[in-house]
Formats: structure tokens, C-alpha cells, sequence
């Protein structure tokens, strides 16, 4: 029945709207979050060794708590320009 409450797309799970992404296990290198994000939700890329980048686009308004603990290869993050509610400056994202 989780099914009906969320979506999976490439392993990766986001609420059944795909406007919250969940929890992005094993994501290697640059992860894009879709475009129709909004939240990434509490601790969802927990312990992802694997991520280096992230890519938040424009329309992403709420970063949960915890979201990149553990995150030991995550390097930089790239924010749309058009982004109201965060930056990046140099790789390092800012609120």
C-alpha cells in the first residue's frame, strides 16, 4: 500500500505529488532534484557517500533537518539563480 502514498523513480522517493523527495539512497556523483520539488524532507540523503553535488532548482522552498549528515564526498551544491530562498556561492549552499 505504500504505493499509493509515494513514488519511486531510479530508487529514489519522493511523496505520491513528487513535490517532496524523501529519501535518495545511493545517488553517485551530481544528483539534479526534479523540477517539480519543493521540500527535500528531514535526513533524505542520510549517509549517501556516493553524492559529490547537488543541483537544487529554482522552486525548492524548505531543506529539512539533517538532510546531508554523512554526506562524506558531497563537495558543492549549484542553486538556481531564480532560487528565493537559497544560494551557492563557491559550492557552499547558503539560506
Amino acid at each position: 500500500m505504500c504505493y499509493i502514498y509515494n513514488s519511486n523513480i531510479g530508487g529514489v522517493l519522493f511523496n505520491k505529488d513528487k513535490t517532496t523527495l524523501i529519501c535518495c539512497p545511493g545517488v553517485i556523483g551530481n544528483y539534479i532534484i526534479p523540477a517539480t520539488v519543493t521540500t527535500i524532507g528531514d535526513f533524505a540523503f542520510y549517509f549517501c557517500i556516493g553524492l559529490t553535488s547537488l543541483t537544487i532548482h529554482g522552486d525548492v522552498t524548505t531543506i529539512g533537518y539533517g538532510v546531508f549528515e554523512d554526506c562524506s564526498s558531497l563537495t558543492s551544491f549549484i542553486v538556481d539563480a531564480s532560487n528565493n530562498n537559497y544560494s551557492s556561492l563557491d559550492g557552499v549552499l547558503f539560506n
